[in-house]
């Protein structure tokens, strides 16, 4: 199955609308714009089993790993990579205090861990591990996190990461929708509220999180 792309979905919102806007154009309130905008709200909407994804053995240095790409709203898990066990995420209320108290703790296990972002234009989010270790490399963690979306552009290599074609179509309704409130268009409240209502069917279905899946 093919994936979708940008290109796909600005040609057939373009032809949708009546060319009221090129499919080719860029800029605010282009088509590609909203095609970004309505695939950021679906991303954002729930975790996607699409988007998961597994880095095994980070190299840390003086306790930080960046990992980029990782959407730091979404659940993030770590794992010392020398034994397997769970390092758990900090709450901010007990951050510097979390990894203390532990029984048979070790100078190359991590106990806990926190997230922040780094510097700089790109913003990758760090992950801190405790307790501190102060080392120059050497010591290993395995993380399982989220992706944040793609950036789609009008081109045919442009694509999305799932091969769902509901949600093929639900993208390029929405992308629609968002087109047609930008131009004033009539119709784009009811279409935008039924695709907003596929979102939360969809995210049930696919979600990474999902543990029942019989029926309802």
């Amino acid at each position: 199955m093919a994936l979708l792309s940008g290109l796909n979905v600005c040609d057939t919102v373009a032809f949708r609308i009546a060319n009221r806007l090129p499919a080719n154009g860029t800029g605010a309130g282009s088509i590609i714009e909203c095609a970004n905008q309505a695939l950021g709200l679906i991303s954002s909407s729930g975790s996607w089993v699409w988007d998961l994804a597994i880095a095994v053995g980070l190299n840390l240095t003086s306790d930080l790993a960046i990992v980029s790409n990782c959407d730091s709203g979404k659940e993030i898990a770590c794992f010392n990579l020398a034994n397997g066990t769970r390092i758990e995420k900090a709450k901010t209320s007990n951050l510097l205090s979390a990894s203390t108290g532990y029984v048979n703790t070790s100078s190359t296990l991590y106990n806990t861990f926190y997230v922040n972002t780094s510097g700089g234009t790109v913003q990758d989010p760090v992950l801190t591990f405790y307790p501190p270790q102060g080392n120059s490399g050497g010591a290993f963690v395995s993380a399982v996190y989220h992706l944040i979306p793609p950036v789609l552009f009008y081109v045919a290599g442009s694509n999305v990461r799932w091969t769902v074609t509901a949600m093929d179509q639900l993208l390029i309704d929405l992308t629609e929708a968002i087109v047609k409130r930008v131009l004033g268009m009539a119709g784009w409240d009811v279409m935008y509220a039924d695709c907003v209502k596929r979102i939360g069917e969809f995210r049930v279905t696919y979600s990474s999180q999902r543990e029942n899946t019989g029926p309802d």
